[in-house]
């Protein structure tokens, strides 16, 4: 399959010299870094696993009974720096994790759209 891509200068020069290091064509070159780099696991996934066994540990710092929200149970740096999209995963995954092993149960969204959970 023919792709056409337009790349910036910088990274072309970057490219070429990486390939010619190598000892392999452009196109050997390309198709080797992209196999490689689809095989490892997403980077958002291992900052959503990492946060994901934080947030679980944070929850038995919650009195029992007690309603909390995720960002409540892991540090407050860690999820500003989260885009959206590893907030929802982070999000999906704590429910299914904390409810699934019974430390809690969702109960609601609050007027800003935030899960909140009840410790169990």
């Amino acid at each position: 399959m023919l792709v056409t891509i337009q790349i910036q200068d910088d990274l072309l020069s970057t490219l070429l010299t990486h390939a010619q290091d190598a000892g392999s064509s452009v196109e050997s070159f390309i198709e080797e870094t992209l196999r490689e780099a689809l095989s490892q696991p997403v980077a958002e996934n291992t900052v959503v696993e990492g946060l994901l066994l934080a947030a679980i540990e944070g929850v038995a710092q919650i009195k029992s009974k007690a309603e909390f929200s995720l960002d409540d149970v892991i540090d407050a740096g860690d999820w500003d720096l989260m885009t959206g999209g590893e907030r929802k995963s982070l999000g999906r995954r704590f429910r299914k994790e904390a409810e699934g092993s019974g430390v809690a149960k969702w109960l609601r969204r609050n007027s800003g759209n935030k899960a909140i959970y009840q410790k169990l």
